[in-house]
Order: C-alpha cells, then structure tokens, then sequence
C-alpha cells in the first residue's frame, strides 16, 4: 500500500514549506527557487 504520486507531493510540499515565510504578512516572491518541470492536467 503505497502512494508514489502522494509520497511525491509531500515531499514537494515539505519543501516548500521551508521556503516559505513563517509570517503571511507579505507577499510570497518564489521566483528563481522554484522550477516547473513537469505539468499534468
């Protein structure tokens, strides 16, 4: 019982996380530290 597409998006997802802010305040800027790669309706 394992998930690879779900194992991938928390991963993605966790490391988002440490790029984010730990306020919401502002306006998040992620360009340049995030690269598109791949794309699936």
């Amino acid at each position: 019982m394992f998930d690879k597409e779900l194992y991938q998006e928390f991963v993605f997802c966790s490391y988002l996380l440490k790029l984010l802010p730990p306020t919401s305040g502002e306006p998040i800027d992620l360009e340049g530290k995030l690269k598109l790669e791949f794309y699936k309706l």
